[in-house]
């Protein structure tokens, strides 16, 4: 077993928002803190890339890093090396995201002006607009089935399921 120190800024430990995400074909890690993603592959090698995102999830069948910042409008996918794939605008400030297994596409839960709420499902290769649902409030959270059939919504004090099968 080998020990790999990740160097981390100290302004990047006061930013909210630290997301930890793990490539399971090979165990690369992903780690979004404050303005930087660091990478760590298998064999220790690390990379760092300038990335303002608070969170984070890897997608295993797009092969890409969903990133986003809260309170911001854009949504980026990153290749294994933390190269810019694509970028979605959305019309809101994305509050949660999330990627959905076998559907190869990340979820995105958007605050619109009026305070509601907007799921957005975007592809994960492509960067399109699968669909895009209304929610009465914004969640918090999403975590998604590993097939990604069944989403949870976090909101306060509640968890709302929706069914994503397409």
């Amino acid at each position: 077993d080998e020990t790999t120190n990740i160097p981390i800024t100290s302004d990047a430990c006061d930013e909210p928002g630290t997301s930890l995400s793990v490539k399971t074909d090979d165990g690369t890690i992903y780690l979004t803190a404050g303005s930087e993603l660091t990478i760590v592959k298998p064999n220790g090698e690390v990379i760092t890339r300038d990335l303002s995102a608070g969170m984070s999830a890897w997608d295993d069948f797009a092969q890409v890093l969903y990133a986003a910042r809260e309170g911001e409008a854009d949504v980026n996918a990153l290749d294994s090396n933390g190269d810019l794939v694509w970028t979605y605008t959305t019309e809101g400030t994305v509050t949660a995201i999330a990627e959905l297994g076998a559907l190869s596409a990340a979820a995105v839960m958007v605050e619109t002006s009026n305070g509601a709420g907007t799921l957005l499902i975007i592809d994960g290769e492509s960067g399109r607009l699968r669909s895009s649902t209304s929610t009465p409030t914004a969640a918090q959270g999403l975590v998604a089935s590993g097939n990604g059939a069944v989403l949870g919504m976090i909101t306060s004090g509640q968890v709302h399921f929706y069914d994503l099968v397409e």
